[in-house]
């Protein structure tokens, strides 16, 4: 708050310690560096990326904490933006220069921000993994609840190293009382209760952690929080209540430039859209999504391709079908996992010219990863793949369909 005061004044030693000739360039350094986190909180993310932009310009490369925050904070700020080839550019400078410094504070927050930009999955795993040792060995307990949050809700495989690890997460948290850390872990804790379909438990979660934001400014969370309740209330059929939560958040998300984020917000509206049967408004939200995707080569163009594979399947429109969900598998295949393969494998078994015997072993991939990761099918999604099993069932007959289930479970 009293930095939100002091705002204009902020602005106006920037601009001079840029501008003027009798002052060192590392001032606005220094001052960028250490408002990063206040830019990101309030929304100022493309005025503070220009701002740490022009101060890395002006200042000679010299191997300083300063720069270090700075490079750092411009590659955060680049995420927000949806600039993820800049920000890994700036983040691996930043990550080798703070090796080179020995700065552990430092070392932390960008291996999560390099994790996050990442479109390698392998890379983020083993930038989450460094950053989750390099916290316990340091004790920062601020840091290593965010990592293992972070790791909980991307990147772990199964059911059983989610719970520990957003326990973990959960406990240190509450602990440490930080509303920013509190608002993140419960946000990730509630999205995991969502998909084990636990909602009110999950809502408790997403609403208190909303409340923690909003009361914070903090705009990029509190769009979050929306966006997550939207998709609570569309797993119960409650398809006007999500539509008003995702339409905030898209809001929000548009007007802070993130169109990384908003592809999210889209992506939501548009499967809502569909499970409350307006399937037009539905292709045009996740068409939208899919464009902006490809405009800024987002690496999770896979999940409006499957979306939009399953409601064109529901329209009969085969051949469109196969193209959308054949690229979404060849995106997919560069993860070493992600739940939504389940969704584009039932996506796949709901094409009638899939051979039934294949279908049936790839309905029995996804009910595997469901079962790893604990994924429950809501309420909202039964109908689209009830009728599959039964299909598949009168096709094969009771006996062949369990053998080739259990078979693709093995896969």
């Amino acid at each position: 708050e009293k930095l939100e005061t002091e705002n204009d004044n902020l602005r106006t030693a920037l601009s001079w310690s840029l501008e003027s000739p009798d002052v060192d360039p590392q001032k606005a350094l220094q001052l960028s560096g250490a408002l990063q986190d206040f830019w990101d909180t309030r929304g100022y993310t493309s005025e503070g990326y220009q701002w740490l932009s022009e101060a890395l310009k002006k200042a000679p490369e010299m191997p300083t904490s300063q720069r270090c925050r700075a490079l750092a904070g411009a590659g955060l700020l680049c995420i927000r933006i949806s600039l993820d080839k800049v920000a890994i550019a700036y983040l691996d400078k930043a990550l080798d220069l703070a090796r080179q410094l020995n700065i552990p504070p430092l070392i932390i927050p960008i291996l999560l921000g390099s994790a996050q930009a990442a479109d390698d999955q392998v890379v983020a795993r083993k930038r989450i993994e460094e950053a989750i040792t390099l916290a316990r060995t340091t004790q920062n307990q601020v840091f290593l609840s965010l990592a293992l949050g972070m790791w909980a809700l991307i990147l772990s495989d199964n059911a059983p190293e989610t719970t520990r690890c957003i326990e973990e997460a959960y406990e240190l948290a509450e602990k440490l009382g930080n509303a920013h850390m509190r608002a993140f872990v419960l946000w990730a804790y509630g999205g995991i209760e969502t998909q084990r379909t636990n909602y009110d438990l999950a809502t408790r979660m997403t609403q208190e952690a909303l409340h923690l934001s909003q009361s914070l400014k903090d705009k990029h969370r509190t769009a979050h929080c929306l966006l997550l309740l939207g998709r609570i209330a569309t797993q119960q059929t409650y398809y006007q209540d999500a539509i008003g939560y995702e339409e905030q958040s898209l809001q929000i998300l548009r007007d802070l430039s993130d169109r990384s984020c908003s592809c999210q917000a889209l992506w939501w509206l548009g499967w809502n859209a569909y499970l409350g049967g307006d399937t037009n408004r539905a292709i045009e939200y996740l068409e939208e999504c899919l464009f902006i995707c490809r405009e800024i080569e987002s690496p999770y163009a896979y999940v409006p391709l499957i979306f939009l594979g399953r409601v064109v399947t529901s329209l009969g429109n085969t051949q469109k079908a196969k193209i959308l969900l054949f690229e979404a598998l060849e995106l997919l295949k560069k993860l070493e996992w992600n739940y939504l393969l389940a969704y584009c494998l039932e996506a796949v078994c709901a094409i009638s010219a899939i051979p039934s015997n294949q279908a049936a072993r790839l309905l029995g991939k996804a009910e595997a990863i469901r079962a790893k990761e604990a994924i429950v099918i809501p309420i909202s999604e039964r109908h689209l793949v009830d009728p599959i099993i039964e299909r598949l069932q009168s096709q094969l007959g009771k006996e062949a369909f369990d053998s080739a289930r259990a078979a693709g479970g093995a896969l």
